[in-house]
């Protein structure tokens, strides 16, 4: 087990490394980082600079279709890392109720419409069943 996960931990270096020379490959790089982290989405986005909206690059796992019409009023306000920030934490990886708690997300507009509607009718049921009582392990 430890030699499968060194093995994967080593390919997604290379393939980060790969895409300085073929950036096409980032599309490949972005799955297999998350398959590393054994996420079911993921996403490369564009920095978010002054004057200019992040954007997403590559994605796996959930349809952007259902976001666009609210994408222009969130793109760049960068909700989660503003919060992670806020942490005074970073860097680090964070949990989604590390950074809104569940709580909240009812009543929080851009979790309501972007968030929510982003993530596969599958994976956020099993989000929101989960046995876990804290929920942790999402």
């Amino acid at each position: 087990m430890e030699s499968n996960v060194a093995d994967h931990t080593e390919a997604v270096i290379r393939s980060i490394y790969e895409t300085i020379s073929a950036p096409e490959t980032w599309s490949k790089a972005v799955r297999l980082i998350g398959d590393w982290l054994e996420a079911d989405l993921g996403m490369m986005t564009s920095p978010s600079l002054p004057g200019s909206q992040a954007v997403g690059l590559f994605a796996y796992g959930f349809d952007l279709t259902s976001i666009l019409a609210h994408y222009p009023k969130h793109a760049g306000k960068a909700e989660f890392t503003l919060r992670a920030i806020a942490t005074g934490q970073t860097p680090g990886a964070f949990l989604l109720d590390d950074l809104m708690p569940v709580a909240e997300r009812a009543q929080n507009e851009f979790w309501q419409e972007m968030v929510a509607p982003s993530i596969s009718r599958q994976a956020y049921s099993a989000w929101c069943e989960h046995p876990r009582k804290d929920r942790a392990a999402l």
